[in-house]
């Protein structure tokens, strides 16, 4: 319905076209989260904080929306 909403229509990857760091290759494409995030549960918990983090939960479940996903889809 074009809302363009983080988590729930519109979703971050990150992408290192050409620098490499310690944490990313170059031309390497990653869901965007916090490097620190280690576990489904902080995941989850900073999916419901903010929407940005949610392509983070969605890696953890394999890409699937779970049940106690914390956006409409």
């Amino acid at each position: 319905n074009g809302k363009n909403t983080e988590g729930s229509d519109r979703f971050r990857f990150l992408y290192c076209p050409n620098t490499q760091t310690s944490w990313l290759k170059t031309g390497q494409v990653i869901p965007y989260q916090l490097k620190s995030t280690k576990t489904r549960a902080q995941a989850l918990a900073l999916c419901k904080d903010s929407g940005i983090y949610c392509t983070g939960l969605l890696f953890f479940d394999n890409w699937e929306f779970k049940k106690d996903y914390p956006y409409k889809i």
